[in-house]
């Protein structure tokens, strides 16, 4: 029995995007499994084929994001040469056309980073796919809450029956730091309509521990839980060496954070406050994102020595600076419901990890309980040198100590990704009617 699945997510290759290291490994689990996977996503430059077929067999169809495509644009014309006076006239066109394209998608629409990906545009092509392809389901990935709305559309036009199911990474109607404070009341409609519509919602445990305590337990029946599947071995690849983001050295003790950051949920004022009074010259710490960051640059002003703001990397980039640093810093969220994907692939690298607590709840602690380097740093606590020293002493005894993939196998196999890919294929061959045939 042929078995296709019709694939609609915002965030996928080439793009850094730690949605997009979580879904993946379930994807290729899904092929082993002989599922011939069609994917949907944005295209965020000129640079990425609007249509490529990936080595494994997977179609992907990449639609217009104008807005980022036209932003990514003017922001690489700005890097090149330019006399003083070219240069301060395209500013100047920068800034007209960035306005303009946000007064264009942005105004009145809830999820401005995707706004210029139309989602008519989007539907065109799944429709065309859909009259033209036997799909035997349908799966939309949040966050953003649009991928839902394309498939939900989608499901309602189509003559024949597909079941469509939603991967949830996000809590919709409560995703205050997108949504804005007190948006539960008026995006809950629409997230039951999702919920009705849908016939099956994957999520995280941290989430489905959530909505057990919220208007959205009545679909518990429809939910399965799942731990995110990115533990895997990440082998060190030598030809990245000399990629020069950083320059490693072995007389400074390097800490690296590579990640999103928001001013709300995953702040890292306090840990690059801490990590400036660690009592050594030789220490650097190292924020590798693609986040806005110019709420930390105003807070830290230029006073800040042992701490440099990098710019977003390429998964293998990324995972090279994380191989060769010698500590992986881990900073927690503030709410509960969500935990930081990157946590998972720190452990598989084997490092010792840094972790910033910023509550009693922080869905990490749960995971990291079994790991045997890691620091806690209480945030709440509030006492940077006290936490600096800590910093010192658990960098001077654990520099150079690495557990082996093998032994974190052991330690905790219900979070090894290759575990949870096997539990997810099966459960969604069994949800679909189809016999298990892969091999872990």
């Amino acid at each position: 029995m042929e078995k296709k699945l019709l694939l609609i997510t915002a965030d996928y290759f080439p793009y850094p995007s730690s949605n997009t290291n979580c879904l993946d490994p379930l994807l290729k689990g899904l092929e082993r499994n002989g599922w011939q996977i069609d994917l949907i996503t944005r295209r965020m430059c000129e640079d990425s084929l609007p249509f490529e077929r990936e080595a494994g067999g997977r179609r992907i169809w990449r639609v217009d994001d104008v807005r980022s495509m036209h932003t990514i644009r003017v922001n690489e014309k700005l890097k090149g040469k330019h006399t003083p006076l070219s240069k301060y006239s395209y500013k100047g066109y920068a800034v007209a056309s960035k306005g303009w394209n946000y007064l264009r998608f942005c105004i009145g629409n809830k999820e401005p980073r995707f706004a210029g990906w139309r989602k008519d545009e989007v539907q065109s092509k799944g429709m065309e796919l859909l009259e033209n392809e036997t799909y035997t389901a349908m799966l939309s990935v949040s966050h953003p809450v649009i991928t839902h709305e394309i498939v939900m559309e989608l499901k309602k036009r189509i003559k024949k029956a597909v079941p469509w199911y939603v991967y949830d990474y996000d809590p919709f109607c409560y995703n205050e730091s997108q949504y804005g404070k007190g948006c539960a009341k008026k995006l809950m409609p629409q997230q039951h309509e999702i919920y009705r519509t849908c016939d099956g919602i994957f999520l995280g445990p941290e989430l489905y521990a959530f909505y057990l305590h919220t208007p959205f337990a009545c679909y518990q029946d429809k939910m399965h839980v799942f731990p995110f599947a990115n533990m895997h071995e990440i082998p060190r690849r030598e030809e990245n060496a000399e990629h020069g983001l950083i320059d490693f050295q072995e007389q400074i003790l390097q800490c690296v954070y590579a990640g999103a950051i928001a001013e709300d949920i995953r702040n890292p004022l306090y840990a690059v406050k801490v990590m400036e009074r660690v009592a050594e010259e030789c220490f650097r710490f190292y924020l590798i994102t693609g986040s806005k960051t110019e709420f930390l640059e105003s807070a830290l002003g230029s006073e800040y020595r042992k701490f440099v703001l990098l710019p977003p990397q390429s998964r293998e980039v990324s995972y090279d600076c994380l191989q060769r640093a010698d500590f992986l810093v881990n900073i927690g969220n503030t709410v509960p419901f969500q935990v930081p994907g990157k946590i998972f692939e720190y452990m598989a690298i084997g490092k010792p990890i840094i972790h910033f607590c910023k509550m009693d709840s922080d869905p990490c602690l749960r995971y990291l309980q079994n790991y045997p380097y890691k620091l806690v740093i209480e945030e709440k606590e509030q006492t940077p040198q006290k936490h600096a020293r800590q910093i010192l002493d658990f960098c001077k005894e654990n520099r150079g100590k690495q557990i082996a993939f093998d032994a974190l196998k052991r330690a905790m196999p219900e979070y090894i990704g290759e575990n949870v890919v096997h539990r997810f294929v099966a459960k969604f061959n069994d949800l679909n009617g189809i016999k298990m045939n892969e091999k872990k």
